[in-house]
């Protein structure tokens, strides 16, 4: 009892494991629509579990992992043994075919390797087991998908993929003759297969770097990218390797860097190899190299790079031990780094910035090392050669020269300047001194390191010139003091070097080079100066008489003086004491003063004889700001200065004593400083349209985050659409506050007809607030003009109107805006196409009102219609290619959407590219759609007269002939029969003979279109019963067709 118990066990087993292979090998030959996919409920194969264990593969060769395989196929023989005859005549065909054939392929590829394997090794295996088409095709995805597992496993712990692992796995498919399609599904599985090994967590933390699991994970894809690169076309490859990144859930950015991963290390070496063979290599050698491992091109430019430099530095730092004093550069080194350069493709600048980059620090270094023993008279001794020799680029070395000599310059002078010598005249005297003879120092270091006196002066304007000016008014007005205190202090006791010092300073301050003998001249007078400082402190330079009779005792006094210099002392003493007037009145009264006050400053303005010229300059200076801000606050939250608000306004100008120039000077100051957040406004909109997320954090020094990623990780969606607002809001600023004026002109249209045009004119721009980046100001304007023409709801007079006044605020020159318009349809078109089948997913056509907005751009932009029809024409195709991305790789793809996606490209009036000659679409995908289409057709048993219609209409839309059509739908009949087989078999085994039937008349759907006999497992008998049961349907149905059905069954059947 015992014993029949077990063999009652054993048999049950063999059972179970004979059925789990015939569901295996059904998943086997149920293709998707690229050719193959396994079941989302696919039974692993025998030995999986046991795979799951870490083995250690590194004394093994790949193909002793095909003893498994065999070991397995063993055993199911043995096992379909025990089963009961009639249990072996329904299964062991089916499956035994579809897993004992791969272990007999594995066994002869064991035994004579595969370099010995021919073609009739294949034949043999294939005849023997009767397998055609994509049932071998499953052999042999079986065998190379575990043999690419075992080479995987087979790689030494710890290292990546190598270039003999992709040809070696290249060398497997191609010597068992596999498409590329079936490399692909091998590919696709062992992905599956891994993920599952991964998730069990024996390798270690996938995402940890540092695990096997990580690494393991890497290698795959790299060897999977390089196989499918050589095996199928670049846009199947694409769709393959996102497959393969879905099944191994991997973003595309995962992907790309574990790839570069991989790919980087190996560019690498072979770089290595360059030096050595210098003289060999080409610039197209690096390239290949480039392609073969799949290296992109950025990251190929970083390493040529960092490749140049390390060998640049082997040199430097290696065999000339950074010592470039007695020994010049070899002129075989010097060659061999512009070889160098040529084989890497780095460009002659490139090469110079690295260059600069490691030898710079020599020549600093140098600069150091001679600047003690130099003078201003006195070049140190052996900086020329070390120059000569370390043969530094001329622009670099001047580069090198200011690193060394502005920055302690700037220092010594901030020094002077500061509050630390404050009042401390003697002390400030002798800092600005030393600086001067410092600066004589380093001008002899400049003139030492070019061998060429023109250029060397040259080198030391460009160094030296304007190098203290600050950037700051304040610290600018604080700076220029300091010096003309100087100037004074130094002409009261003059000595002979004073004419180099003032002459220097005002070279280094960026002053004319006669301005230190003007300051020298004002000094002059010395004692009427006192004088009159000494009258004004006494209250006698008012408008009163004791202030006239003053003055006329004084001018007495003079006599004897040049009167060309009592006027100069007279009108410089005046000024100085307006300008301090002025403070004092700022100081007691606030920014606004009372007008008593205002009245002894015009007192003292007559007493000194100043003129408007002189004042109006002072009064805009000291009171301009209060003005502007007045103006600001005037314009309030709405950004206009109302009409109550102009005379008050008015009335405060002739207060604070500034003239209409002034006035006007001021209102375009306050127009532009009220602009200055919609500007900051814009240029953020503008730069998440065209930065990415990283280019944004590096720029503002933020990480915005993910939530600011929009499509393909690019900013500005969303933002986009903000800069039409934010140029509004100014344009409008600016006609509300005066600061856009118009004037009608007469122009001569297209037509030669005359006709009238509104032209714009801003008082002021806001062109500086753009940091001088023209280019961008210009991208922005046209940003507005393609958004603003692609809204099919825009207000036209409005827009016409805005377009001709941005220009004018946004200071952009009318032949640049005539350039920009002329060069704008595209986009417009573009944009306008990309919207509206956006907005209308289910359009397959453009309605009326798109089609009269069209036309309204055509004319607006001028365009004839040989010119228009060729814009549309590329936006419609972009349209296209957008919709047919979205169709094989945007979810599962089914007849409705591939309907969808035809009626489309028919509605836009482009058909022609489905077809061969539009190149939309390759052949295989015109097949694939066409059996989509029809194939839906015939499972939904259409009438005669329709699927004829349907098949005619998918025929000439993709471009097919009946040879073509015919092949695409017995694919796609060989593919769906073993399925409706399946389930008609079973609804028949159960009792369900209706279901059946009906099964069964789809299969027969599929005869009548395509009568071909179909290969099955299924014995005499079952064919009998299915046939029998078929003509039960047909006749409980009433077929008129019965007779042709029934015998369309039979031909499909082989009965």
């Amino acid at each position: 009892m015992a014993e029949t118990s077990g063999n009652m066990k054993k048999s049950s087993l063999a059972m179970l494991t004979i059925a789990s292979l015939a569901a295996m090998g059904e998943a086997f030959v149920h293709p998707n629509n690229n050719g193959f996919a396994a079941s989302s409920k696919m039974i692993k194969p025998m030995g999986y579990a046991q795979r799951q264990t870490i083995r250690n593969f590194v004394e093994q060769k790949p193909e002793d992992a095909f003893s498994e395989l065999i070991e397995e196929g063993t055993k199911l023989q043995k096992a379909a043994r025990k089963l009961p005859s009639e249990a072996q005549r329904l299964i062991l065909p089916s499956a035994l075919k579809l897993q004992v054939a791969p272990a007999a392929l594995a066994e002869v590829v064991r035994e004579k390797g595969l370099e010995e394997l021919s073609e009739d090794d294949l034949e043999e295996v294939r005849d023997r087991f009767g397998l055609e088409g994509e049932a071998w095709e499953r052999v042999l995805v079986e065998l190379y998908r575990r043999f690419a597992a075992a080479l995987l496993d087979a790689s030494p712990a710890g290292e990546g993929a190598t270039t003999a692992e992709v040809k070696r796995l290249a060398a497997v498919h191609a010597r068992m003759g596999m498409s590329g399609s079936a490399v692909s599904q091998a590919h696709f599985e062992a992905a599956r297969e891994l993920r599952a090994q991964l998730e069990g967590g024996l390798f270690g933390d996938v995402e940890d770097k540092a695990s096997a699991a990580y690494l393991k994970l890497s290698k795959f894809l790299f060897l999977t990218d390089r196989v499918l690169h050589e095996a199928e076309t670049p846009e199947a490859k694409r769709f393959e390797m996102g497959r393969v990144r879905r099944a191994l859930d991997l973003s595309r950015e995962q992907l790309a860097a574990r790839l570069a991963e991989q790919a980087n290390p190996l560019y690498r070496k072979a770089m290595a190899q360059v030096p050595a063979k210098i003289a060999k290599v080409k610039p197209q050698t690096m390239e290949n190299a480039r392609k073969a491992l799949g290296v992109v091109p950025a990251d190929m430019f970083d390493m040529h790079l960092e490749f140049y430099q390390e060998e640049l530095e082997k040199l430097v730092h290696g065999k000339y031990k950074s010592d470039f004093s007695t020994t010049p550069w070899d002129e075989a080194d010097q060659l061999y780094l512009a070889k160098l350069g040529v084989a890497l493709t780095l460009r002659p600048e490139f090469c110079d910035e690295l260059y600069a980059e490691v030898v710079g620090p020599l020549y600093q270094a140098a600069l150091k090392q001679h600047f003690p023993a130099t003078t201003s008279t006195q070049y140190p001794p052996g900086l020329a050669e070390t120059t000569a020799h370390l043969n530094l680029p001329r622009l670099q070395r001047e580069k090198e020269l200011k690193q060394f000599a502005r920055e302690p310059l700037r220092a010594m002078w901030r020094k002077a300047t500061g509050g630390d010598l404050l009042n401390n005249e003697a002390a400030t005297d002798e800092q600005i001194i030393k600086m001067l003879e410092w600066y004589g120092r380093v001008k002899s270091l400049v003139n030492a390191s070019f061998a060429n006196a023109e250029v060397a002066n040259a080198a030391t304007n460009r160094i030296f010139q304007n190098v203290l000016v600050s950037d700051d008014e304040l610290e600018r007005q604080a700076e220029l003091r300091t010096y003309k205190n100087f100037v004074k202090r130094r002409t009261l006791k003059y000595n002979e070097g004073d004419a180099v010092y003032f002459s220097d300073m005002v070279f280094l301050l960026g002053a004319e080079p006669v301005e230190w003998q003007k300051d020298v001249k004002k000094m002059s007078g010395g004692e009427l100066r006192m004088k009159l400082y000494a009258m004004h402190r006494a209250g006698k330079c008012k408008g009163d008489g004791d202030s006239g009779e003053a003055k006329f005792e004084l001018m007495k006094e003079t006599k004897g003086m040049d009167r060309d210099e009592v006027d100069r002392v007279f009108r410089q003493v005046g000024l100085e004491l307006y300008r301090y007037s002025i403070d004092e009145l700022k100081r007691k009264w606030g920014d606004v003063p009372s007008a008593r006050a205002m009245q002894d400053l015009l007192d003292l303005k007559t007493w000194f004889q100043l003129r408007d010229s002189d004042t109006d300059a002072v009064h805009l200076d000291k009171y301009g700001d209060v003005y502007a801000k007045a103006v600001v606050e005037a314009m309030g939250p709405a950004g206009k200065v109302e009409a109550e608000a102009k005379p008050l306004l008015r009335e405060l100008a002739k207060r604070l004593l500034l003239d209409e120039k002034a006035e006007r000077f001021l209102w375009k100051k306050a127009l532009c400083t009220r602009a200055e957040p919609l500007v900051e406004s814009l240029l953020n909109s503008w730069d998440m349209v065209t930065l990415s997320r990283e280019g944004l954090a590096k720029k503002r020094g933020t990480d915005y985050g993910a939530d600011l990623i929009q499509a393909e990780g690019s900013l500005g969606i969303a933002a986009e659409a903000s800069i039409v607002p934010d140029l509004v809001a100014l344009a409008q600023l600016f006609e509300d506050n005066e600061g856009l004026t118009s004037s009608v002109v007469e122009v001569r249209s297209p037509t030669g007809q005359p006709e009238t045009k509104t032209v714009w004119r801003a008082i002021t721009s806001v062109n500086g607030m753009f940091e001088g980046e023209n280019e961008k100001v210009e991208q922005i304007y046209r940003s507005f003009l393609v958004q603003a023409h692609s809204d099919a709801k825009r207000d036209a007079a409005a827009l016409s109107k805005l377009q001709e006044q941005l220009p004018a605020v946004l200071g952009i020159p009318a032949s640049r805006v005539v350039a920009i318009k002329a060069s704008m349809g595209e986009g417009i078109v573009d944009r306008f196409f990309a919207n509206y089948f956006v907005q209308n997913p289910a359009a397959r056509s453009l309605d009326p009102q798109g089609l009269f907005f069209l036309a309204q751009i055509q004319t607006q932009l001028g365009m004839t219609d040989a010119e228009f029809d060729e814009v549309t024409a590329g936006a419609k195709r972009k349209v296209a290619v957008a919709r047919k991305a979205d169709l094989f790789e945007g979810g599962a793809l089914n007849a409705a959407r591939a309907q969808a996606f035809r009626e489309l490209c028919q509605g836009l009036g482009e058909g022609g590219l489905l077809g061969e000659e539009g190149g939309l679409l390759s052949k295989a995908q015109r097949r694939q759609l066409f059996a989509l289409e029809v194939g839906a057709a015939v499972e939904g048993r259409a009438g005669a007269d329709a699927l004829a219609e349907a098949a005619e209409a998918c025929m000439e839309s993709y471009g097919l002939n009946e040879a073509d059509s015919q092949v695409a739908l017995l694919a796609l009949f060989k593919l769906r029969f073993a399925g409706l087989m399946r389930v008609a078999a079973k609804n028949l085994e159960d009792g369900f003979r209706q279901r059946a039937g009906d099964g069964l008349d789809r299969v027969v759907a599929f005869g009548l279109v395509t009568p071909e006999p179909m290969a099955h497992a299924y014995p005499p008998a079952k064919v009998a019963d299915l046939v029998a049961c078929y003509g039960e349907f047909l006749e409980k149905k009433g077929d008129g067709e019965a007779g042709e059905k029934l015998e369309t069954l039979k031909l499909v059947l082989g009965a």
